[in-house]
């Protein structure tokens, strides 16, 4: 059972995964709705894609562990390797997300966006979400070792109780 902040963990992770779900939908369908703009905006609406698609891939596996491997099963082969990878690459692509939010934000903002409600209320959501984003990967990171941790504290307290068992025989 989830406690505390592994909890809060998999309900970030699940409500991370519906957000960029969403998002994904939704701009689709805008830019199926609106096939206009220049390479900019279709430059960002392929990078919000992209990263949306990796978040919500990596959201999902960050479940699985979380439901499988939590609290004493360590990572180990190819589950360890993909869930590294992701890390990685989540990490640097949250990067790169918010770096384009910051200069789209700045362009909109320079713009004749500045009185469009619509796209401030977008650009702060997308910002929460990347922060929640960014707490979700910190807590990943930790995650791995908890796993690590908890499995020898295990395997120590079973061979610790199988020393104790017989250096006190019955008689």
């Amino acid at each position: 059972m989830l406690k505390g902040k592994w909890k809060a963990l998999l309900i970030l992770n699940y409500v991370n995964a519906a957000f960029w779900l969403i998002m994904l939908l939704v701009v689709i369908l805008k830019l199926y709705q609106a096939n206009q703009g220049g390479a900019e905006v279709k430059s960002n609406i392929v990078t919000v894609e992209a990263g949306g698609v990796i978040f919500l891939l990596f959201n999902i596996l960050y479940i699985y562990v979380l439901k499988t491997y939590f609290p004493f099963r360590k990572l180990t082969g190819a589950i360890k390797v993909i869930y590294v990878l992701g890390l990685v690459f989540v990490g640097f692509v949250a990067l790169l997300f918010l770096i384009t939010l910051v200069f789209t934000s700045f362009g909109f903002y320079l713009g004749k966006g500045a009185s469009n409600s619509n796209g401030t209320a977008l650009i702060l959501c997308l910002v929460v979400f990347s922060i929640v984003s960014l707490l979700i990967f910190i807590w990943q990171i930790q995650l791995m070792n908890v796993l690590k941790r908890n499995q020898e504290n295990k395997l120590n307290s079973i061979l610790n109780s199988i020393g104790v068992e017989e250096s006190n025989p019955k008689e």
